[in-house]
């Protein structure tokens, strides 16, 4: 019930699959290693690692290919998401992914923020052409209109982190997990989206300075994503 402390042992997913997961280990054992490599696990010569899912073809940790469902597309459950048109529907398709590729394997997923600085700058885009719009008299200054832009936007890079933030630590695998995700916050020199990324990146760190609630209403810092920070 405690062997692994990502998982909530008390749900019916979680014990389904460690129900399972004896039964892996038990043909492991006796079927699918080596008699040698069994022996010696059991000697303690050496530790066979994740014997509980070895009787399935699937992986361990893996690093998605983020930039590439984003950009082109990707399908889920049999149904087409296409492209998000901006920051806080990338964000939220960027968490539909990492849950389902979490429940496909066994292991952590890691994710390069630096794919959404894209999406920040559509939703700029976006903001400034609305905004133009509503400026049809000309009544609003350059100034004025930056400023309104850059409200809008703040408004929708705290709201997607948020959104990040919570999904990951709200969803629940079918393996009954949380998913186990790494955000690496990665700044390229030669990155055209290096500015929208420092922000993503600055939103990130001060939403996990806050901390989310518990269930008693208490901010605490949450285990999940993890924060790589990169330094070339």
């Amino acid at each position: 019930m405690e062997e692994n402390s990502n998982k909530n042992a008390i749900i019916a997913s979680t014990q389904r699959d460690l129900i399972a997961g004896e039964v892996s280990k038990d043909l492991t054992k006796r079927m699918l290693l080596p008699e040698k490599i069994s022996k010696a696990h059991e000697a303690g010569i050496l530790h066979f690692h994740d014997a509980d899912y070895f009787l399935q073809p699937i992986f361990n940790c893996c690093l998605i290919n983020i930039s590439d469902m984003l950009d082109n597309g990707t399908v889920m459950n049999g149904k087409m998401i296409e492209s998000p048109k901006s920051f806080q529907v990338a964000c939220t398709v960027m968490t539909q992914i990492i849950a389902s590729v979490a429940s496909s394997q066994y292991g952590g997923q890691s994710v390069d923020i630096k794919h959404l600085g894209k999406y920040l700058r559509k939703s700029r885009e976006k903001f400034r052409k609305q905004v133009e719009e509503l400026n049809e008299n000309g009544s609003l200054s350059e100034e004025m209109i930056e400023e309104l832009v850059d409200q809008r936007l703040q408004a929708e890079l705290s709201s997607g982190v948020q959104t990040i933030q919570y999904q990951i630590n709200t969803l629940m695998t079918t393996n009954g997990q949380s998913p186990f995700v790494t955000l690496f916050l990665n700044l390229e020199k030669d990155d055209e989206y290096i500015e929208e990324n420092a922000m993503i990146i600055e939103e990130i760190l001060k939403q996990r300075y806050k901390g989310i609630k518990n269930e008693k209403g208490v901010y605490v810092t949450p285990a999940f994503p993890k924060l790589d920070y990169v330094l070339d």
